[in-house]
């Protein structure tokens, strides 16, 4: 498995997107629209969309 990468700002706000805390994951994997994250604690791994971005007005 190769060392995971800390995650850039965009991709932190893909993750909170999906309702997680973006200091607890790590880049493992990038893909072209896809990327794989893995949790630090717990090594769980998870495949989010690197594109998606939150609606305007809604937290």
């Amino acid at each position: 498995m190769k060392q995971p990468k800390k995650l850039t700002r965009q991709l932190k706000e893909a993750v909170t997107v999906y309702g997680l805390n973006a200091d607890n994951w790590m880049l493992l994997k990038d893909g072209d629209t896809y990327v794989k994250i893995i949790h630090k604690a717990s090594g769980k791994t998870r495949i989010i969309d690197k594109f998606v971005r939150m609606k305007k007005g809604s937290r």
